[in-house]
């Protein structure tokens, strides 16, 4: 599969194809990239300055970086928080300052990447949510479009009729999951568990009182 990284680089070496080729934009946070690498490679610990979405203030914190992920058009950066003594996750371009400090600290063996993200859908790894088998019926063309691009790699087409079909997963139901549902409209109907298919609806029926 063709990366953004070989991407760049046939756009770097062929100026001819760069009004040709249309990768997505990141809107921030790729100059973090090679710093971030680098520390990870060398096991040295990260000082960043970061302000979360929800937070009204910027802080300076130690960060030891496991692993880099990319998702919906942002970098994001796995890390241990040694003040929480727990992994996190930094979206890259909340970052406003960053330096690479002479601390060491020893990389998890028991620590494998996408070990770690292979129960979630996107960059939420929230262990209050039990993995959990999600059915979904899809109606129409949608499915082909599921079929083609599965939203997680344990999707699976557990039916297949002339005009819908029951997709399952395996992973915990978060709210970048939920998000990814409601993303598709009325072309897909959560079917269980009871307690996920109540909080999409409840979810749809507030959007539709915004149009009341």
């Amino acid at each position: 599969m063709l990366n953004i990284f070989a991407v760049n680089t046939v756009l770097n070496e062929s100026r001819k194809l760069r009004d040709k080729i249309l990768p997505e934009e990141y809107p921030s946070g790729e100059q973090y990239l090679i710093p971030i690498i680098e520390s990870i490679d060398n096991h040295k610990t990260l000082e960043i300055t970061y302000q979360g979405h929800w937070q009204d203030k910027s802080y300076t914190f130690q960060i030891e970086p496991y692993c880099i992920k990319a998702f919906k058009q942002r970098w994001y950066v796995a890390a241990r928080s040694p003040y929480y003594d727990k992994v996190l996750i930094y979206s890259l371009d909340r970052i406003l300052e960053m330096k690479q400090t002479d601390l060491p600290f020893e990389y998890p063996q028991t620590f494998h990447p996408k070990a770690y993200f292979d129960d979630s859908f996107g960059v939420i790894v929230d262990e209050e949510y039990d993995v959990e088998k999600i059915s979904i019926k899809v109606y129409g063309n949608q499915c082909k479009y599921f079929r083609s691009l599965p939203l997680h790699h344990s999707q699976k087409e557990s039916e297949t009729h002339s005009n819908y079909s029951i997709f399952t997963f395996r992973l915990r139901p978060t709210y970048d999951f939920c998000q990814a549902i409601l993303s598709h409209g009325d072309f897909v109907e959560v079917l269980e568990p009871q307690w996920f298919r109540i909080q999409i609806g409840t979810t749809i029926q507030k959007m539709n009182q915004l149009y009341e």
